[in-house]
């Protein structure tokens, strides 16, 4: 009967450690998200082509840029490559981000979730208490992929600040979200830059979310103690 007991035991140990919860962002919400691309490019097609100012021109040229290339990679990852989703499991939360490579976080290593409202966007936030875990278990390879990405981002919020400045804008704002190229050195810069400026080393926008970001920084506490403190 002690037998019967302890497989039955390590069966349900088993079938614990082995849960897998998969959490994505509505499919009428991301190909919501594919048509408003479309509108946008088509949008900085006609500025290019109409009879338009330079500086509109240029606008047109950052929307196609912008939307055709950053958001139209991103939508072939999460519509054909699977992407764009988190994985929830006794160990580990895995963030498969668009056009990136998977990460990989322990539990353990999580300090806080919380939420961060950036230009009326708000975004889960993921605060870390750890890098060790997390870095050990991404590949240069992959973390070259990860700045890269960062780096292009920079690029274009750089661009975009100049074409502001030619119109007279004020683009201080847009240029203090930007990282300093010290920041993007390497991973642990990064992360360490994520956390100063915006109170955690992962955000979660609405594309990774099956709820609004407060909803999700509860439900993810939550699972955070289930897995913690068995």
């Amino acid at each position: 009967m002690k037998e019967v007991f302890r497989r039955t035991a390590v069966a349900d140990k088993q079938k614990k450690d082995n849960t897998m919860e998969k959490i994505q962002a509505a499919k009428g919400k991301i190909y919501l998200m594919f048509l408003g691309v479309i509108a946008f490019v088509l949008i900085g097609f006609f500025m290019i082509v109409s009879d338009t100012s330079i500086f509109e021109k240029l606008i047109g040229i950052l929307a196609i840029v912008f939307f055709g290339g950053f958001g139209g990679k991103a939508l072939y990852s999460t519509l054909i490559k699977g992407s764009g989703h988190i994985t929830l499991t006794s160990k580990t939360l895995n963030l498969s981000m668009p056009d990136c490579p998977e990460i990989s976080i322990n539990w353990n290593d999580i300090e806080s979730f919380g939420v961060n409202e950036i230009s009326g966007q708000k975004f889960t936030t993921i605060k870390l208490n750890n890098y060790n875990n997390l870095i050990r278990s991404v590949n240069p390879r992959d973390a070259d992929k990860l700045l890269k990405k960062f780096k292009s981002i920079k690029a274009i919020g750089n661009v975009t600040a100049v074409v502001g400045l030619l119109n007279f804008e004020d683009t201080n704002e847009l240029l203090g979200f930007l990282p300093k190229s010290s920041e993007l050195k390497n991973l642990a810069a990064y992360l360490n830059y994520s956390r100063n400026k915006f109170d955690g080393e992962f955000l979660i926008g609405w594309n990774l979310r099956d709820r609004n970001a407060s909803k999700f920084a509860e439900y993810l506490s939550e699972t955070k103690i289930k897995y913690t403190y068995k």
